[in-house]
């Protein structure tokens, strides 16, 4: 003899079941959004904190990032660009011209700064003007001095910020910069194949003051290369003698840019309903 079910036991579970599956993705949200938060704390200590211990910079992930968020207000703030190109035209607008009082001097200095490699990178003015954004922008410039030994030819690149993990100075003066070390990517081309290749390097460039006896000086750190012909001149602003790195100029003003431009949005969205409260009360009476 076959038992009925109580149906109002069975609506009674799948009730409580639907309950529980409702409180499992309500957690799995909070869970989300609670990590979410997280994510955020972690960026904004990046941001605000310095560092800990020994350190007064910006830590590796915070450089790049306010770098990024230099940049892109640069590209799309009209405040932050014009602060950058009236700094930089004031620098620039008119030229500058650079000499040597010995004649011999002033030939090798000539042929440096009219060799087409260095003027398109350095010495021209378009790069004088885009070096002075990298500046304002990232707080750093660093120039790697590709020298050829046989021939005295000097050949100047910009290593990006985002390249430079490190600056190791003299244990006992921190004020004496030893080497950078740079962490970046070779894109190798194979013709047979017709595909790039993407391969991840590391390399120590020596500060272009430290000059120390032939001995002394290491092929390799580890088992990376140290590019003894290569000394890198680092330039930074916008910093304190303590710091390894130099800080955005526009660092201070970001904030007020994002709270102008949301000030004019919310100004806009006022007057937008200001204007369809009029065209409400308009009548053909008057």
């Amino acid at each position: 003899m076959s038992q009925k079910p109580n149906v109002d036991a069975l609506q009674k579970r799948v009730q409580e079941l639907s309950e529980a599956v409702e409180i499992s993705n309500n957690n799995q949200e909070l869970l989300r959004e609670n990590l979410t938060i997280l994510e955020r704390q972690l960026s904004d200590e990046g941001w605000e904190r310095l560092g800990s211990g020994t350190t007064r910079d910006f830590t590796q992930f915070a450089r790049p990032a306010l770098y990024d968020s230099a940049r892109l207000y640069w590209l799309k703030n009209p405040l932050i660009r014009r602060a950058e190109l009236v700094q930089a035209l004031y620098v620039f607008a008119q030229g500058m011209t650079v000499k040597a009082d010995h004649p011999t001097v002033d030939e090798a200095l000539q042929r440096f700064i009219e060799d087409r490699a260095n003027y398109n990178a350095f010495t021209g003015h378009q790069a004088w003007m885009i070096n002075e954004a990298v500046v304002t922008l990232s707080g750093n410039l660093f120039l790697s001095l590709f020298t050829n030994p046989s021939t005295g030819r000097v050949i100047i690149r910009q290593i990006p910020l985002y390249e430079i993990v490190d600056i190791i100075t003299d244990p006992e003066d921190s004020n004496t910069v030893w080497y950078y070390k740079r962490s970046y990517t070779i894109n190798e081309f194979t013709p047979a194949l017709g595909n790039v290749s993407p391969k991840v390097a590391t390399a120590y460039y020596p500060d272009w003051r430290y000059n120390p006896d032939p001995d002394d000086r290491p092929d390799t750190i580890g088992t990376d290369k140290v590019h003894w012909d290569a000394p890198v001149y680092h330039a930074k602003v916008n910093c304190l003698p303590d710091m390894k790195y130099g800080v955005s100029e526009l660092y201070s003003c970001l904030d007020w840019a994002k709270a102008y431009k949301t000030h004019l949005e919310n100004g806009h969205k006022i007057w937008e309903a200001l204007a369809s409260f009029a065209f409400k009360m308009t009548t053909k009476g008057g």
